[in-house]
This record gives structure tokens, sequence and C-alpha cells, in this order.
């Protein structure tokens, strides 16, 4: 039985397509030290499988965003589905940390492939505001999964130990699998194909996605936005944990509690996407009120007067701020590119999570030297370079 696109029951399977993918990164943290007992090595090598399943993330929509637009969207999200399972059995029966690590990176091919399809899905099947909403509906459940994975990770620790972790993201895999079969119809028409050879033609048509200064602009913002996400999630432990020295419960409620402001600017954004009549309204909002957080927290760094209670409202503000902006970015990159679909949420997907991995990077190199200010100043970096894409935005698409 077909569901019918314009469904509640759609938008929610593509939601289920793309929670996948979080579910997958965040389950896994909790078990890290027990992986490294079980399999005799270090935690900072099993640390690796978050690694490489990012690697694998950024690495499967350069080939999977081409390949849709030939292809069919359909094909290449069953592809995706299959080879995120197969990489999840695969992790949890892993004999050894080479092959779990292999596995991870197998998984994160399909997971990018499947985050990728399920944009270019909804930008064949709708326009201006009505992919804005549906892109809004599908950020508010994916950025759920990451408020309850690593407490569902924990629970399933406890009670089946660490290879259930990655056994379970597999067999949701396989369920949607179905789901996709019997109920998702083909999205792209033959007549909306690619048609030259493969390799000219990808060529081509990442020409006119350079040469299209909005795909660029919002490209960047939603790219930024994700790096001084990604400087959060891999500082924060280090500042809550670390420097000051509050209990694993603490930083489980504040990460909880984080997340939950993601999906309430998401939630907000597809809400108010519908009322105004310039996205760029959004975007704006939003980069601005990331960079006024962040800003916040580096005078706040620089007065050493960091402590939780000052910390959490920022932290709080900042992130409901990228969930504001995020779906804006990503609809506003799609929406002026509608023949280049497939590679066009490749290139975003893939610049995403590069970019993630770099303001991760950053902070990981300058924290044993600047301390907090690695983090809050990476941050602040960022959203800065987003502000500024989105004035360019901004002036691209102010009345003459």
């Amino acid at each position: 039985m077909r569901i019918d696109p314009a469904s509640f029951a759609f938008t929610l399977l593509l939601a289920s397509i793309s929670a996948l993918s979080p579910l997958a990164i965040d389950m896994g943290l909790p078990a890290l030290s027990a992986i490294g007992l079980s399999l005799e090595t270090r935690p900072a090598i099993a640390g690796l499988t978050l690694s490489m399943y990012m690697a694998g993330f950024a690495i499967g929509p350069l080939a999977a965003g081409p390949l849709s637009d030939r292809l069919g969207r359909k094909r290449l999200l069953l592809g995706g589905l299959i080879v995120f399972a197969i990489g999840g059995l695969a992790a949890a029966f892993a004999p050894t940390i080479g092959w779990l690590l292999a596995a991870r990176a197998l998984q994160g091919i399909g997971g990018g492939t499947n985050a990728t399809l399920a944009y270019a899905i909804i930008r064949d099947l709708f326009q201006g505001r009505d992919a804005h909403r549906r892109i809004a509906s599908v950020a508010v459940v994916s950025m759920t999964a990451p408020m309850i994975a690593p407490t569902l990770g924990a629970l399933i620790l406890v009670v089946a130990g660490w290879r259930t972790i990655y056994g379970l993201p597999a067999i949701l895999a396989a369920l949607v699998v179905g789901m996709v079969v019997f109920g998702l119809p083909e999205t792209l028409a033959p007549s909306g194909r690619s048609r030259g050879l493969l390799l000219p033609q990808l060529v081509e048509d990442v020409m006119k996605l350079n040469a299209n200064r909005t795909y660029l602009l919002c490209s960047a913002i939603n790219a930024l936005g994700f790096a001084a996400l990604f400087c959060y999630v891999s500082g924060s432990p280090l500042i809550v944990l670390g420097v000051l020295k509050q209990p694993q419960a603490t930083f489980a409620v504040l990460f909880a509690t984080t997340s939950l402001a993601i999906t309430a600017g998401a939630f907000i954004n597809g809400r108010l996407a519908t009322r105004m009549a310039v996205p760029a309204r959004l975007l704006g909002i939003g980069t601005v009120l990331v960079l006024v957080a962040d800003l916040a927290l580096v005078a706040l760094t620089l007065a050493d007067a960091v402590t939780l209670p000052r910390l959490v409202p920022l932290l709080l503000l900042a992130n409901f701020a990228f969930g504001l902006t995020a779906p804006s970015a990503a609809h506003g990159a799609l929406e002026p590119v509608p023949r280049q679909a497939g590679v066009a949420a490749g290139l975003l997907t893939t610049t995403q999570m590069v970019c993630g991995a770099l303001g991760s990077f950053i902070v990981s190199a300058l924290f044993p030297h600047l301390g907090i200010l690695a983090v809050t100043g990476t941050m602040t970096v960022f959203a800065f370079l987003a502000v500024l894409a989105w004035l360019g935005l901004a002036r691209d698409t102010a009345p003459a």
C-alpha cells in the first residue's frame, strides 16, 4: 500500500529514515569503556567508532546523491538502508576492534546515503513553504533522536550489553526497508533524471551548483552552524565534567536539555515558515541569535566567570537558535536547484559533516592550551562566519 506523500505518515517515514543516523551515533557513547574491555583495547581507540562512522557518513552522499539523480531515489535509498543494516550487524558481531571500526565506517556510508535521499525526496515532491514545513518536521524527529539515544544506549548496555546497541539500529533499518518497499513510491520521474555520461554530468551539475549563490550561501550557513554545534558537542564534556567537576548525571541532563532546545527551534521553524514571506528572515534571526549567545559565552570565559547556572541559559539559546536555522538553511539550499536535487543534497550533507568534524578537531587541538576558550571561541568564529554568509544572502534577496 503506497503512502500518500501529503500525509503525516509519509513525513514520519522520512523522519524515521533521518533519525537512524543520530541513533547510531549517540547510542554507542556510553559503551566506549565496555567496548575497550571486551575487545582488549584502550577506550580512546574505541572512541574511533564515532570518527569512523562520521567519515563514512561524509563519503556516502558523494556517491548516493549523483547516482540518485540518474537511477531514482527509491533503489538508492533501499541500498543505503541495507548497507546501514549490514554495517550495524557486522558491528554487533565484531570479533576485533579493527572489524568494529570497519563496520562502523560501512554503517556510516549507509547513514549518510539515507539522510541525503530524505532531503532529495522532499525536494522532488514539494516546493516553497510545503517543502520548508516538511524539512522542519523531519528535523524535529531527527533532532529528538540524539536526546534519547545516550540514555537508551546506557539502558541497553546494562540489560543486554554493548553489541545490542549496534544491533538495534540494524533491526530498525530492516523494518524501514519494508516500509520503503511497500509504502514509498519512486519520487523522481524518468523525465527528470540525468541522461549524460555519469562523470561529465556530475561535473556539469557541480558547476551549476557552484554558480548558484543561494545554494552556496545556504549550504555555508548550514555547515557553519553545524560546526558550531559540534564544537559544543565535543567540548561540553571537557567543560562540564573536567573543568566544572560536575557528575555524569548532570552532564546527561544538560545534553538532553540542549538537544530538546534544538528540537524546539526546529518545531518553531516549521510553524513560522508558513507565515513569513521571506525565509531569509528566519535564517537571519537564527544565525544572529547563535552569535549573540556565543559572544556572551566568550565574555564569560574571558571574565573567568563560567559556572553551570551561567552556562546553561546561553547554551540553550545557542542550540535553540541552531534548530531555528537548520531547516531554513537546508530548504534554502535545495529550493533553487530541483534538477540537481540529489547532488545538491549529497554535497549539503557532506559539507555539514566535514565542518562538524573540523569544529571537533579544532576544539580537541586547542583545549589543552586555551581551556574553555577553545570551545567558546571556536563556536563564535563559526557563528560569525555564518552571519557573514547570511548577510550575503540577505543582500542578494533584498528587493531592488
